[in-house]
């Protein structure tokens, strides 16, 4: 039986990471002049480009204004918080074969701490003619889709249930996946003896027939990241919590690790400490609208006012001030 296979060695995607117990001095050790950009992404921290710039796992490589994860061939497109939009194309596994034969194609996608694939946000997508692909996610169970080529009029662009492609959800957080293909003897002349199997962002892809003749499309999948090891509780009581000031931890959608945000009436980078971290969006209008006595505190959006204690008179700063009293005033401002 002749037949002809190329996959990617796929052992991700970053090569190694250092699950290394960080102290919180590791943001004020930030190095100054990080840069903020490559190309037309931006780069905030916890992912950074030069030394001193990044938590471990997040280091970025700039080529040419492309933004690469370091050590891999992961194009990053989007940075969110604890989400991550990157390129897949490198990662199609290809499987040719002569007429009269078949072929076989297999890959592992391995994804160290700290990413994952969230479940329901990705498909595994098979696009040929007769191809069985089965795909396993950590623990569970495989899952199969089969893809024909029988009645031309059966295939349809926009369709992949079957006819020319079909597809399968991830349906688990997982860091692992492992995939096995077999094209068999029935492809279709026409169509060619192609077939490919490839990770997609739900709706990122739309099957087309022409596809099957050649494929020559861009893939994109999401992966989710955090910091950290544990759940919030326990990393605020360790010497690796990587929330900065004026922020609050979150639990991530995972087994292990939580994100950062910033608190109510703050806005800035969760991760970091001064004047690159949280903020107070309500400083400037809260001087520019209270009186310099008063007491004030952020609520979402704005502010509250009080008299200092045992004082009465008007919050605002073009109001008639305080006098000594016993019943403060207090007003919402901003």
């Amino acid at each position: 039986m002749a037949f002809s296979a190329t996959f990617p060695s796929i052992q991700f995607l970053i090569t190694s990471y250092l699950a290394i117990l960080i102290s919180g001095n590791l943001i004020s050790n930030l190095r100054p002049g990080c840069p903020k950009r490559c190309g037309d992404i931006k780069i905030a921290y916890p992912f950074g480009i030069r030394d001193r710039c990044f938590l471990p796992g997040f280091e970025v490589t700039c080529n040419q204004s492309i933004p690469l994860l370091t050590n891999s061939q992961l194009q990053i497109l989007e940075i969110s918080p604890g989400q991550l939009r990157v390129d897949s194309t490198p990662f199609i596994s290809t499987c040719h074969h002569l007429p009269n034969s078949s072929c076989q194609t297999h890959a592992l996608i391995y994804l160290p701490r700290p990413y994952t694939f969230p479940a329901g946000s990705n498909k595994f997508i098979v696009v040929g003619c007769d191809v069985w692909v089965t795909i396993f996610q950590g623990d569970l169970a495989g899952s199969s889709c089969y893809s024909a080529c029988r009645a031309r009029e059966n295939i349809v662009n926009g369709s992949c249930t079957g006819n020319g492609c079909c597809e399968m959800e991830l349906t688990m957080d997982s860091n692992s996946l492992f995939m096995f293909l077999t094209a068999g003897n029935e492809s279709s002349v026409s169509y060619g003896r192609s077939a490919y199997g490839f990770v997609a962002e739900d709706r990122s892809y739309n099957f087309s027939e022409s596809d099957l003749r050649e494929f020559n499309r861009n893939t994109i999948m999401k992966l989710e990241w955090a910091v950290g090891e544990g759940i919030c509780s326990r990393a605020k009581e360790s010497n690796s919590y990587f929330c900065g000031e004026n922020s609050h931890c979150i639990e991530s959608n995972r087994r292990y690790g939580y994100l950062c945000d910033c608190l109510p009436g703050y806005e800035g980078n969760p991760y970091l400490n001064g004047v690159h971290g949280c903020q107070d969006v309500n400083k400037g209008r809260r001087n520019h609208s209270s009186a310099p006595e008063a007491i004030c505190e952020n609520r979402v959006h704005s502010f509250v006012c009080a008299s200092p204690d045992g004082s009465v008179g008007n919050c605002s700063q073009h109001g008639t001030g305080f006098n000594k009293g016993s019943q403060p005033s207090r007003a919402i401002l901003g």
